[in-house]
């Protein structure tokens, strides 16, 4: 990553999965002034450790089918400076594991939008933070086995949009 640098990664097909050593991360977009964009409209995105989108600079996730299977944390916006945003209107964003999470807005901005056919499942918890925004529009699914405050540490509230779409507990 370069400031000002920017990419893109489109996925219409096939599988994609990433391996890497124990503890290290998957991060996008990792200098302040870097950006990105991943499109996901089918086959699988599966990550093994955890993924910052958005540590220090700029992503857009935008889903519009396939499968992204996350096997540990997913951050949008994970330190200051950094921003996330996931928009998912078909096809699903999994993470199973009832350890792990999702995490809008982390430390920073975070933005998780569900509409028409797109379905989340967290098997663990959905956190919000002061700088995270949720937006349930019609059709979205957002399934999670537990919603609450994140870090104490961020200041301000979470924004959470409700229009049409369905916030589920699982279990």
């Amino acid at each position: 990553n370069v400031a000002g640098s920017t990419g893109k990664l489109v996925i219409s097909g096939g599988k994609l999965s990433t391996t890497a050593t124990s503890g290290t991360p998957l991060i996008v977009a990792n200098v302040a002034g870097s950006a990105a964009e991943i499109e996901l409209s089918g086959g699988e995105f599966v990550v093994t450790q955890n993924i910052f989108m958005g540590s220090y600079g700029s992503v857009t996730f935008r889903q519009t089918g396939g499968i992204f299977r996350a096997a540990n944390w997913v951050a949008l916006g994970r330190y200051a400076g950094g921003e996330g945003t996931w928009i998912i209107s078909g096809g699903q964003l999994l993470v199973p594991n009832t350890g792990n999470g999702l995490y809008p807005g982390e430390e920073s901005l975070g933005t998780l939008t569900g509409s028409d056919t797109g379905y989340v499942e967290i098997g663990g918890r959905l956190a919000f933070n002061g700088g995270s925004t949720v937006n349930l529009l019609t059709g979205g699914v957002i399934a999670a086995g537990y919603a609450e405050r994140g870090k104490t540490n961020y200041t301000g509230d979470p924004t959470i949009n409700f229009n049409g779409g369905t916030l589920r507990a699982l279990g």
